[in-house]
């Protein structure tokens, strides 16, 4: 036992020997060399504070360098280390639940906070690293990586010359690359969420010469690029959530043999990218489903009657000229495919065929949950991933929260609008659904969207999350919701009117689900569900649950991420009396939190008892704005 206090390094351990820190001890590497090196085998550190290596490259300065066999380092907090732990020749090293912080480094200056090299039977579980280079594996065999959480490096996780290792539910979130893995044999990788990584290459994963990997039920999200496959063969890619990628599937002419099934590809800007007629021939695509298939199902099997063919012109043209994808999503680009699916002269060959895809989602568990109803999910992804894309898409291991986001200031120095809406229109073919609507919401407001049905309160909330084309401006805590609206959106929580949950999960398991997507801790589901009175029924099946409940629980998973500014779509639209009194008094507490509140209705009493300001839409226009009761010849109209 080793009391708490300063001890000073380097150290050496040359005996068989269990240290366990009491109250935390700090080993001191004084800024030279490595801080602590185990050369004799089944030694045990345990519940250190290992800190301040040197900052060579050339002379590995590590935190831990294990040289000896089975080695035990568990529970450990790293700090200001160039490399962390560096397994040298140690088989059997179990490396668990420990931190790691990095030096203030360039990245191309740092170390890798966890080196595997010639390694055998390697467990490495719950660790978390942070501002290192990469988590390197290489020449070894027989690993374990589950329920690590790598994030803000180069490589997540960097595999060379391994076979048969095992990368289960873990979180490479913010890096240059998630997971690149070259030269191995008999990787599976399953219940991973790879986010966010937007680097120069910006792979979520990423194989080179790969053979015999498994790909099943990771979540690939907002990355540059999903996944990635150089010189591949005989992997297969099953039941995985590739979604909101600059490109979802990239493939050279040199993979081949590879089987894509039953996975979830949902509106990537581009949803794959095949370079060559060996990549486009020689691989197999069954049953996936295309958020962009527009085939039809006349014998309701659920598989389309008519092949996936992406045949869109203008991805080729950006496939051959990188520089046209600034164009993407204009104009300029729609005018392009439009041409080509009038005039078939000009459409291209397609890249591949899906015989029969899907027509819903498949139903995928991430990180161990049970799967998600496929129905529900296709129906609810969009609410997942509105606050999930910009929020791994900083990269970000903390609620998306104002205090990174400081609100925007006028000329005069005050604070300048959370929301600022200028000439926001909107015509949806006949329908001028919006004309020229200017408002402003400051933080920590309650303001109402107040109107009858088709006054265009849900448009507006569209237009500001940036999930609709508008004309006009606007901007939420300084993001242009148009050119930013990634960014924006993470910043918002969204309840739809609409509330569709997983009919076949409990109340737990629906929240773990999403909790897991956008990498929320137990802790905080746990306080969500007490807060908001579901706790008890965390065991109820969603299908099962009264109208209140279920708008309790649309709300807890929009709370998730701990957004500053709430968005509610007619939030009481469907409750009897007494569960919407319930309700506005939870959203008295939101207020009373500090959350900015935008929320539809078309109920006056629920205008006069929670909103700070109202404003009022009749037709699109905006006709009053102002406190309730400077509008009460409006709000006395309509609807109680």
């Amino acid at each position: 036992m080793v009391e708490k206090g300063i001890y000073s390094g380097p150290l050496e351990i040359t005996k068989s020997v269990r240290c366990e820190g009491r109250d935390t001890p700090v080993i001191d590497g004084g800024g030279k060399g490595t801080v602590v090196t185990i050369k004799a085998p089944d030694v045990v550190l345990r519940g250190f504070v290992i800190r301040n290596s040197g900052d060579l490259l050339a002379s590995e300065n590590s935190g831990i360098l294990a040289a000896g066999a089975r080695p035990v380092i568990e529970n450990n907090r790293f700090e200001d280390v160039l490399f962390g732990v560096y397994l040298s020749r140690a088989a059997g090293a179990v490396l668990k639940g420990n931190s790691f912080l990095g030096k203030t480094l360039e990245t191309s200056r740092r170390g890798d906070l966890i080196r595997v090299w010639y390694s055998d039977n390697v467990l490495i579980e719950n660790n978390r690293t942070e501002r290192g280079r990469d988590v390197v594996l290489w020449f070894s065999k027989n690993l374990n990586l589950r329920g690590n959480d790598f994030r803000h490096g180069r490589y997540g996780v960097h595999f060379m010359y391994c076979r048969d290792a095992e990368v289960e539910g873990n979180r490479l979130i913010g890096n240059s690359v998630g997971a690149y893995l070259m030269y191995s044999e008999g990787l599976r990788l399953s219940g991973n969420t790879v986010s966010g990584n937007r680097g120069p290459s910006g792979f979520g994963i990423g194989f080179k010469d790969m053979k015999n990997a498994f790909l099943e039920n990771n979540l690939v999200a907002s990355n540059r690029v999903g996944l990635y496959l150089d010189g591949c063969e005989a992997m297969v890619c099953r039941n995985n959530i590739i979604a909101h990628n600059d490109i979802g599937f990239d493939l050279v002419p040199t993979a081949r043999r590879n089987r894509f099934e039953s996975n979830n590809v949902i509106d990537n800007a581009e949803q794959t990218r095949i370079d060559g007629p060996s990549a486009q021939s020689l691989n197999d695509w069954a049953g996936n489903y295309w958020s962009d298939y527009r085939g039809f199902d006349a014998d309701r099997d659920g598989r389309g009657d008519v092949p996936y063919r992406p045949m869109r012109l203008f991805e080729r043209l950006t496939d051959r000229f990188h520089d046209l994808r600034i164009f993407s999503g204009g104009p300029s680009a729609q005018a392009v495919d439009f041409a080509a699916a009038t005039f078939p002269v000009f459409a291209p060959t397609p890249k591949f065929e899906d015989e029969h895809p899907r027509m819903r989602p498949a139903a995928v568990a991430v990180a161990g949950d049970r799967a998600p109803h496929s129905a529900a999910w296709g129906a609810f992804s969009f609410l997942i991933f509105l606050p999930l894309a910009g929020l791994l898409r900083r990269g970000t291991d903390s609620p998306a929260g104002l205090a990174d986001h400081p609100a925007p200031r006028a000329r005069n120095g005050t604070v300048a609008a959370l929301i600022r809406a200028r000439g926001v229109s909107k015509r949806y073919k006949k329908v001028q659904a919006l004309s020229s609507v200017d408002i402003e919401v400051r933080r920590g407001e309650a303001v109402a969207l107040w109107g009858p049905n088709g006054a265009g309160k849900t448009t507006l909330l569209r237009c500001l999350l940036g999930i609709v084309r508008f004309e006009g401006s606007a901007e939420v805590a300084g993001f242009d919701v148009k050119r930013r609206g990634r960014d924006a959106r993470a910043l918002i929580g969204y309840v739809p009117q609409e509330i569709r949950l997983h009919q076949d999960q409990t109340v737990w398991e629906t929240v773990s689900f999403y909790a897991r997507l956008r990498d929320v801790s137990r802790e905080r589901v746990e306080t969500l569900l007490n807060e908001w009175e579901l706790s008890a029924s965390r065991r109820e099946m969603t299908q099962n649950l009264s109208g209140g409940m279920k708008q309790k629980l649309a709300l807890i998973i929009a709370l998730l991420s701990d957004p500053p500014l709430l968005f509610l779509d007619e939030p009481t639209s469907n409750l009897d009396a007494h569960t919407r009194r319930e309700f506005h008094r939870g959203l008295e507490r939101l207020k009373a939190a500090g959350k900015t509140l935008v929320f539809c209705t078309h109920r006056a009493v629920e205008v006069q008892k929670s909103a700070d300001r109202v404003i009022v839409l009749e037709g699109g226009v905006l006709k009053a704005e102002g406190r309730p009761e400077s509008v009460g010849a409006y709000l006395a109209r309509r609807m109680p």
